[in-house]
Parts: structure tokens; C-alpha cells; sequence
């Protein structure tokens, strides 16, 4: 063994350069992945972020609500929200409760009827302020002086309708019961930065029941975990489960991670990562065997000799593909080394998008005007161990083509 891995370190020194230059290819496959899945990693993350935090941890719907979710039916509500409300709140493990109703308006300023829509948002002001961190997102203005009359909207929605701050607003919904309801309030603020949020806006809970007709009635309720972490909500959505039969009875519940929308970006990310992986590892590895194939073929007698002392060709193709980890653990580590300060620079600073690139974005992302990477242990260990592969993966044909060396090659070669 001893003399095996110094045949291997032998080789690797006998030509440096093209030793150094194999590397360098490692370190930049390496380099590149780290960045991007810790990239990915970090925007995907905050995407999901804003939306368990706008959509809940765990949202509650009547099973009639969520058959139909997608007309969104202001008559499928579910009554006394505020009692079950209390209910969930004393379960273990539960942070917050929120109720929520969400309805389309015509949005108007002035005297004349419009046409502009936008989806009006009606809930606590805990839920504003700890969920979507509205101040933190304010444009202009202040957030909801008081419990009624008010409204904040969205800068791209306030930009069409040429609302400002201090515009009376009349907002032209319709009750649970389908008749016409309207709602004159004041814009107090205006808020940017989220792509979603902009194209919404938001009252209290005291004017969207009334402008809906729901006394004490909540169209959904969203319950919160400790973290969005699967682990806490599905400890949470075990035990609500075991309440259904008794106070939920005829409730859809919902975790985040069994929501369609959730669901399919959960794929789009693992599909995106997945990739790039294979493709960093098919580009290095044709790197890779274009300088090992040489190497091997300028050493066909060594290995012809070799063999003739009695090294089998299962040792011929392990020693070759050992010089290949090798360089493989070398460029991996400096790879990930340089990677992991670009991607760890992303996370603390992040890239940030100007106000005209968030505003073509659609509004059904919640995509934020500055976006942050990710650094962890996964994403570091993951380019490594890719490191290594593509360093396998690129000399596979070389070794065994090196295995096949026939000892009698030594001799024709005067070895």
C-alpha cells in the first residue's frame, strides 16, 4: 500500500503543471457550484420565507373554501373565528393564530367608478407588523393609524391608480352574501420592495369585516410554528390533526409543505440545483480526461512494466483513479475555500435589483428588492464531495484504459 500511494504521488509530481492545471479545473467546478446552490439556496429561501409568512405555517379553510379556492368564495367562511382562534392558540407549540380575509376590489380615487383591481388583505395588526414586517417595507407614509378608515397600498397598485398618501380612496368590494359593499378610507402609507406585496393592498380586520359582512368570521385562519422548519410545523399539524373530529370538524388543514404553490417551487429549486451539479460535472470531467488521457499514454511502459511485476489491471485502474481523488481533495478544498467566501459575501450583502426589474416581476412572486445567498455546512460538503467526483467521473476512461496495458508492452518498449 505504502508503495502504491508513492507510485501515485510520484506520477503527480512527475508533471506539474498539467497536475496544476487539472486541478484549477476542479477549483473552478467547485467554485462555481458552491456559488450558485449557496445563491439559489439564499433567494429561494427568502422566496419561501415570504411566503409561509404571508400564507402561514398551517392555514385553516373550510373543505368547501379550499374545493373551490381557486373562485376564492367569500360565503365559504368559517364563522366564530375569533373562539377557534383562541382554541389553536393554546396548543403546544403554536406561536401565533391569525384570521385573515382576502377579496378582490375595485379601487377608485376620485369620484368617477374605476376599473382598476387589486386583492385587499383585512387582518390583525400583529400580523402585519411580525409576519409580512410591513415597516421595515414602508415607501412612504406611516402604517394603519387606526382600526378603521385607513388603508396602505402597494406602490405599483398606488403608481395606477395615481393614489398618494393622504388620497380618500373608495374601495368597491361585495359582501359574503354577493351584494355590492362599499368602503371610503384614507391612503396612510405606501409600501415597496416586494414584488407581491406591491400589487395589494391593506386594511384592518375591523374594515374588512364590515366591508364583507363577516362579523367575528375569518375566511382563512393561518397558524404560526416556532420556524417554517418541517419539523416544527408538522409537530404542530399532528396535533391540530387530532382535534378535527372535535372543534375543526369540516376544516381543510393545510401545512406549507403540502400547498401546491409550495410544492412546485420546492421542485423548480431541486430541479435547477440538480442541473448545474450535472452540468459543472460533465464540462470538468471532459476537461479532466483530456489531460489524464495523456498522462497515461506518455506512461504506457510504466504500466506495461507494472504489470509485468505483477500488478493487476484492478490495480493498474485503482491507483489511477487514486491520483484523480487526489487532485480531486486538493481542488475541492481550495474550490470550496474560494467559493465559500463569495457565497458567504452574498449572504451578508446580498445583490440588489433596481425598483423598474422588481416592478416587471409578476406580482404572484414575492420576490424582495434585495436578495441574500446562503452559507452552510450542506452546500460546503456538497461541492466538495462534487469535487471529488468530477475528478473520478473525468479519469473513469483513462484507468481503464490503463488497465488494459498488456505487461508485453514493457518489452516492446525495451523497458
Amino acid at each position: 500500500m505504502r508503495v502504491w500511494i508513492q507510485l501515485c504521488l510520484r506520477n503527480l509530481m512527475r508533471n506539474t503543471r498539467r497536475t496544476v492545471l487539472t486541478a484549477c479545473i476542479v477549483v473552478v467546478g467547485t467554485l462555481f457550484i458552491t456559488l450558485a446552490d449557496g445563491w439559489m439556496t439564499g433567494v429561494f429561501g427568502g422566496i419561501m420565507d415570504r411566503f409561509t409568512a404571508a400564507s402561514g405555517h398551517i392555514r385553516l379553510v373550510t373543505e368547501e373554501f379550499h374545493a373551490r379556492r381557486s373562485l376564492h368564495p367569500l360565503y365559504e367562511n368559517i364563522p366564530d373565528a375569533d373562539a377557534l382562534v383562541a382554541v389553536l392558540g393554546a396548543i403546544s407549540g403554536v406561536v401565533s393564530v391569525e384570521p385573515r380575509i382576502r377579496s378582490g376590489v375595485i379601487i377608485t380615487v376620485g369620484e368617477d367608478i374605476g376599473d382598476d383591481f387589486v386583492m385587499l388583505h383585512g387582518a390583525t395588526d400583529r400580523w402585519y407588523r411580525e409576519q409580512l414586517d410591513v415597516e421595515a417595507l414602508l415607501y412612504d407614509g406611516n402604517w394603519l393609524a387606526r382600526d378603521q378608515g385607513d388603508v396602505v397600498l402597494g406602490r405599483r397598485i398606488a403608481r395606477q391608480v395615481g393614489a398618494g398618501v393622504g388620497d380618500d380612496v373608495l374601495l368597491l368590494g361585495q359582501t359574503q352574501d354577493g351584494a355590492m359593499s362599499p368602503l371610503r378610507v384614507t391612503v396612510t402609507g405606501i409600501i415597496g420592495g416586494d414584488a407581491m406585496m406591491e400589487m395589494q393592498a391593506y386594511v384592518s380586520l375591523e374594515d374588512m369585516r364590515w366591508l364583507t359582512d363577516m362579523e367575528d368570521a375569518a375566511l382563512e385562519i393561518l397558524v404560526y410554528a416556532r420556524s417554517r422548519r418541517r419539523q416544527d410545523v408538522a409537530f404542530v399539524y399532528t396535533q391540530i390533526r387530532d382535534r378535527q373530529a372535535q372543534e375543526l370538524e369540516g376544516l381543510a388543514i393545510i401545512p406549507w409543505y403540502e400547498d401546491e404553490t409550495f410544492a412546485g417551487m420546492m421542485s423548480i429549486m431541486e430541479g435547477m440545483r440538480g442541473f448545474i451539479a450535472a452540468l459543472m460535472i460533465l464540462v470538468t470531467a471532459l476537461a479532466i480526461f483530456n489531460t489524464m488521457t495523456v498522462s497515461v499514454m506518455e506512461r504506457t511502459g510504466e504500466i506495461g512494466v507494472m504489470r509485468a511485476m505483477g500488478m493487476t489491471r484492478f490495480g493498474v485502474m485503482c491507483m489511477t483513479l487514486f491520483e484523480a481523488a487526489i487532485i480531486g481533495v486538493l481542488g475541492g478544498f481550495v474550490g470550496t475555500g474560494l467559493g465559500s467566501i463569495g457565497a458567504a459575501y452574498l449572504q451578508i450583502h446580498g445583490v440588489t435589483l433596481s425598483a423598474d426589474l422588481v416592478d416587471k416581476m409578476g406580482a404572484g412572486m414575492p420576490v424582495q428588492t434585495t436578495l441574500y445567498g446562503e452559507l452552510n455546512l450542506r452546500i460546503v460538503l456538497n461541492a466538495f464531495f462534487l469535487g471529488v467526483v468530477m475528478a473520478i467521473v473525468g479519469v473513469l476512461i483513462p484507468a481503464y484504459r490503463a488497465g488494459l496495458v498488456a505487461p508485453v508492452i514493457a518489452m516492446r518498449n525495451r523497458r
